[in-house]
């Protein structure tokens, strides 16, 4: 089945209108989506507890003909977003001119920057800069191809003087971060798939203790859908390839809420700025001449 609308679109456009038991279906499948949408019907019965009937009326109201359709979309989903590096790379393996890679990458990464405008909302941006003024800790949480962008956003979010640690593989043992985790702490997810199970579980543990979040993905249709109080798509399609555009794109709304959240309070980046400035030139962290470069 083709459909502009994925499974995890429909459902998050239809919950609300779904009954208790529709409810309970929906978010076991998003919640255990890779494996859910190979189980068969009595498997979905089984682990939810809900009757087979009620799970074809569930994919009835998401605007299926039945189980098996839904099931097709589903899987059609999962397939194209666990593809891995070696089949991404075989969609280029073919004898190209030379310079074409660079011409098709520059393209791409262009026209995927330019289409922000029709996708970012520049007051939510703002909106959710703004409400970092007042937080004890921003954890830029990123794993694998996003691990790079959640240290990069750690680095200058602590130059405006906000207290960020950021959460990566690298960051071994997560449990001490997840207790830490309040009403006064704001995660930042960054998604591109494959959705690596670490940071899908860290965000829902330390959701269910109180903290805030902010998700930038790729696209809407991800395991987190519904559960932040800011979300930020940089694509409105899979990348059919390698994620490159996708990074390039998270990266220029990262680079966004930073601008705000500097902005939001130009003492205390003015503050912090001079206090690196002051520790630069007595222990003379910075070789160069153009300051700090923020």
């Amino acid at each position: 089945m083709k459909s502009t609308d994925s499974f995890f679109k429909r459902l998050d456009s239809r919950f609300a209108s779904l009954t208790k038991i529709q409810k309970q279906i929906g978010s076991y499948i998003r919640n255990t989506y890779r494996s859910a949408v190979f189980l068969p019907l009595a498997g979905v019965s089984r682990e939810t507890g809900a009757s087979e009937a009620s799970i074809v009326r569930f994919a009835r109201a998401l605007g299926y003909s039945g189980y098996s359709e839904m099931q097709s979309h589903m899987q059609e989903y999962v397939s194209e977003s666990m593809l891995t590096t070696v089949e991404r790379f075989r969609l280029f393996d073919r004898p190209r001119p030379e310079g074409e890679v660079l011409d098709t990458v520059v393209k791409n990464s262009t026209e995927t920057v330019q289409n922000l405008e029709n996708l970012l909302d520049p007051a939510k941006l703002r909106e959710c800069a703004h409400t970092w003024s007042t937080t004890r800790k921003i954890m830029p949480a990123g794993f694998e191809s996003t691990a790079g962008l959640a240290e990069y956003f750690a680095y200058y979010l602590s130059r405006s003087g906000f207290p960020v640690t950021a959460v990566t593989e690298r960051t071994g043992d997560l449990f001490p971060l997840v207790r830490e985790a309040g009403e006064d702490v704001h995660i930042l997810a960054l998604l591109l798939p494959r959705y690596p199970k670490q940071l899908v579980d860290f965000c829902t543990h330390c959701r269910l203790k109180g903290a805030q979040l902010t998700i930038i993905a790729d696209a809407p249709d991800h395991p987190l859908q519904g559960q932040a109080e800011y979300e930020f798509y940089v694509s409105q399609r899979r990348v059919q390839g390698m994620n490159l555009e996708s990074q390039i794109a998270m990266l220029a709304a990262i680079q966004m809420l930073i601008q705000e959240a500097g902005l939001s309070d130009r003492e205390r980046t003015r503050q912090s700025l001079e206090e690196l400035e002051e520790y630069n030139l007595r222990f003379q962290l910075f070789n160069d001449t153009g300051g700090t470069g923020h």
